[in-house]
């Protein structure tokens, strides 16, 4: 899955919409910075 995000992510010209459950954790968020990403 994280090989995937990372396919995705980087293909993403202008807007990526990422939606998780609130109560499952992912490791791969937490590196996210907030600078950069809207994490509402």
């Amino acid at each position: 899955m994280k090989r995937t995000l990372s396919v995705a992510m980087t293909r993403a010209m202008r807007a990526l919409l990422v939606i998780a459950p609130e109560r499952h954790a992912f490791p791969i968020f937490e590196r996210f910075d907030p600078d950069f990403w809207n994490m509402a």
